[in-house]
């Protein structure tokens, strides 16, 4: 009876090695394409979402790109941009936060949105302010006017917000 069980378990112990090889590498694949920039079809399928006349598409798009690194060599049309910005102005909090977070994928390539980050700097959604501190952080110098204000929110009641601000002044040198 041993004999039979034998080439029975060697073939579980095969496919479940197989099965874990299989996992490992497409792990590895999943957390090589993380935070990397996105494929020209994608970008393009995402700014078309944000011509949807739902909002809630807008944020899912927003939320989408903000996945990718926006940095160089991605280039977003100007107009995207800009729509992007007045997404940042919207009386949606959940808007503000994915738009956010987008302009910090973009980093100084957004440099024309400081003034509608500064404003959220002081929005009443502690998680917006999160996403604003942290996008003015990436963009480095081209943001280093609003260095008191982020000095400002090192006294949030929100640690977390402190701790946005405080890596923000950090990453602006």
């Amino acid at each position: 009876m041993m004999k039979l069980s034998n080439p029975f378990l060697r073939k579980w112990r095969f496919l479940l090695l197989l099965l874990l090889v299989l996992l490992i590498v497409n792990f590895g694949h999943v957390r090589a394409s993380e935070n990397s920039p996105p494929e020209d079809w994608q970008l393009q399928g995402i700014l078309a979402a944000l011509d949807d006349p739902d909002p809630d598409v807008w944020v899912t798009a927003l939320e989408k790109m903000s996945k990718y690194d926006l940095k160089n060599p991605v280039e977003i049309p100007l107009e995207r941009v800009e729509q992007i910005g007045k997404l940042l102005s919207d009386e949606d909090s959940d808007m503000h936060y994915a738009a956010a977070r987008v302009v910090s994928e973009m980093g100084s390539e957004a440099k024309d949105l400081i003034p509608q980050l500064q404003k959220l700097l002081g929005d009443e959604n502690w998680s917006v302010r999160i996403a604003a501190a942290t996008a003015v952080g990436e963009m480095g110098s081209e943001a280093k006017e609003l260095i008191p204000q982020l000095q400002k929110l090192l006294g949030d009641e929100n640690w977390s917000v402190r701790i946005a601000a405080a890596t923000a002044v950090g990453e602006m040198g």
